[in-house]
């Protein structure tokens, strides 16, 4: 039996016709099947590809399935082919063969003759794809961008930064860590032979292609999410509140930078597990609590001298790793999610003393839920203004950065895709 891609197709099947989550899908059926280190490899990087190119895949099959009627079942297996055919370094033939085995091993038969037709007329037909010219269209096929998402991209970033930023998140990325002692992560990295590059906007970001060598108490985050828990500029002995707090690598930054956090997680599963990553690097001055964000608290009133929203979000900017999202995605969702931050926002202002800093962040790329939340909110209080960002972002950075709010885009930062506002309440 082909494992890797009995693999692969368990999970696909999961996501694409069941509307399991990418991290929960893999995760489990990786620890059901116990695949080897390249198995698992080559594994992970086809079910990334086929879900970051799915549209791509389907428009390339589809001539050669006109007037047939695929199920779920075979729709994912010619995904599989395809991706194999047209974006990985395999022998056409292979891709092919191992395809239609894979059919086999289902006891999917019957599927086989079909298979190997409609992917031997793909190999053949390969160099005759025409892509469409016009950007939308190029966007939505080519990068397999959502239709809303495309249009509202080119209406923010223009022609040249939508496809730019597509392309961007279209690309794998190394795990994340940051490092506060940066020597002795370059030595532990040494001592492991991992490779590495360092992060462009943060100056404890390491990229690692790898994390085999990393245990617990590493702190595996996003150079967006770190800069956010950064800007927030913890003091020693000051109260702060970690509003949407889980997996808990913000709250890592600010405990460790001599803050007493209250970190507040809506659901009680992943607050255990901050507990239990906090736990692993032994983090002091955190106490953790379960309930929900958008609700007002009366007993915190004006308590934290910095409260930090990194609110529930689209997570556009996060597509290199979660490209099951844009799957999923519906324009009426970032409507709903932007009511949703805006009503965390507004409970969380009131928590904060004055003369306090506000800081809202999202990874996502979409105006409705970045500057519109911060807009609307600053609108509803306005005794908070925006904040000087540009102490805590590179020097190339501080122009934007002294609006008090920055967008960072992988095509331009190589991080994930990220926004930061940071607001005052006036004394």
């Amino acid at each position: 039996m082909d494992r890797a891609r009995m693999t692969v197709y368990r999970v696909l099947y999961r996501v694409l016709e069941e509307g399991s989550y990418l991290h929960l899908a893999l995760k489990e059926q990786l620890e059901r099947d116990r695949l080897n280190a390249r198995d698992r490899a080559f594994a992970t990087q086809l079910i990334h590809l086929v879900l970051t190119h799915r549209a791509r895949l389907d428009y390339a099959l589809a001539p050669y399935l006109v007037g047939k009627r695929v199920k779920g079942d075979a729709r994912t297996l010619m995904r599989m082919g395809a991706c194999q055919i047209m974006l990985m370094r395999l022998p056409h033939r292979a891709a092919v063969d191992s395809t239609v085995e894979l059919c086999r091993e289902l006891r999917k038969n019957s599927y086989g003759g079909f298979m190997n037709g409609v992917l031997r007329n793909l190999v053949r037909g390969l160099d005759a794809i025409a892509y469409p010219e016009d950007p939308l269209g190029y966007l939505t096929i080519y990068w397999s961008i959502p239709e809303f998402v495309a249009k509202m991209w080119l209406k923010r970033y223009g022609v040249a930064g939508a496809l730019s930023l597509a392309e961007s998140l279209a690309k794998p990325r190394g795990i994340c860590v940051c490092a506060w002692d940066q020597v002795e992560f370059m030595e532990f990295a040494e001592k492991h032979g991992l490779e590495y590059v360092r992060g462009r906007v943060s100056p404890y970001a390491f990229y690692l292609r790898g994390r085999s060598a990393l245990d617990a108490a590493r702190l595996i985050m996003g150079e967006g999410a770190q800069m956010a828990a950064l800007a927030m500029d913890v003091q020693p002995g000051e109260r702060v509140l970690d509003a949407c707090a889980a997996p808990g690598g913000k709250t890592v930054i600010m405990a460790e930078a001599g803050g007493e956090v209250t970190a507040l997680e809506l659901h009680e599963n992943r607050k255990n597990m901050m507990e239990v990553r906090l736990a692993a690097r032994n983090t002091p001055r955190v106490a953790c609590f379960t309930g929900d964000a958008a609700l007002y608290r009366p007993e915190w009133e004006q308590a934290f001298d910095r409260v930090l929203v990194d609110a529930p979000c689209s997570g556009l900017g996060t597509l290199a790793q979660k490209p099951d999202i844009k799957w999923r995605l519906v324009p009426d969702d970032l409507t709903a999610l932007a009511d949703l931050q805006l009503s965390i926002l507004t409970a969380c202002g009131h928590y904060v003393k004055a003369g306090g800093t506000l800081v809202y962040s999202t990874c996502t790329l979409s105006e409705q839920e970045n500057d519109g939340v911060v807009r609307a909110f600053l609108a509803e209080r306005p005794e908070f203004e925006l904040d000087d960002l540009s102490p805590y972002f590179p020097e190339r950075m501080e122009e934007a950065a002294k609006r008090g709010f920055v967008e960072l885009r992988p095509d331009l930062e190589g991080t994930e895709g990220f926004f930061i506002a940071r607001m005052r309440r006036r004394s």
